[in-house]
């Protein structure tokens, strides 16, 4: 299977792969829009940044695959809450299931990754407005994220390495 963030039309998608050599095409076996349904100030310019997909660590307590995608508020009124961490799970056959929408209190989240310790925390930045990094963990198995610390002095970051 492959999935798709899909940045204009703030879906995600996925599709099964066709064997290579076929000519087949690939239909989409599930598609959920990533944008949170709670929002204050509707309608409200979105965009889809980033999809993040950790590996299952056992050991760390997680024991079901993830999707973490991103929401970009660009619209004119921004969510008072910052943008939001959608939170998807799949079974088997790709169906996707939304099970949290997280907000980071960034504008703008351009950037995330998965890391630390049994891939433990998420970081995420904003390149917009207050900018800054906030790192969380992740909790309930891998369903919801707990801030753990934020930096504003740290202005259009894009892209984190873990050591």
């Amino acid at each position: 299977m492959i999935f798709t963030l899909h940045e204009f039309d703030n879906t995600l998608t996925v599709q099964k792969i066709p064997q290579l050599g076929s000519t087949n095409t690939s239909s989409i076996i599930s598609s959920a829009s990533i944008i949170p349904t709670d929002r204050p100030f509707a309608p409200a310019d979105f965009a889809a940044a980033e999809l993040l997909f950790p590996d299952v660590s056992p050991s760390a307590g997680f024991s079901q695959p993830f999707l973490y995608a991103s929401n970009r508020n660009i619209g004119t009124s921004p969510d008072p809450r910052g943008d939001s961490i959608a939170i998807f799970t799949f079974g088997s056959s790709g169906v996707l299931k939304l099970t949290n929408q997280v907000f980071t209190g960034l504008v703008g989240v351009r950037g995330m990754q998965i890391g630390g310790p049994d891939g433990r925390y998420l970081a995420a930045s904003g390149i917009y407005q207050a900018g800054g990094v906030v790192v969380f963990e992740r909790t309930e198995c891998g369903a919801n994220l707990v801030e753990v610390a934020r930096n504003t002095q740290i202005p259009n970051l894009g892209t984190f390495v873990w050591v």
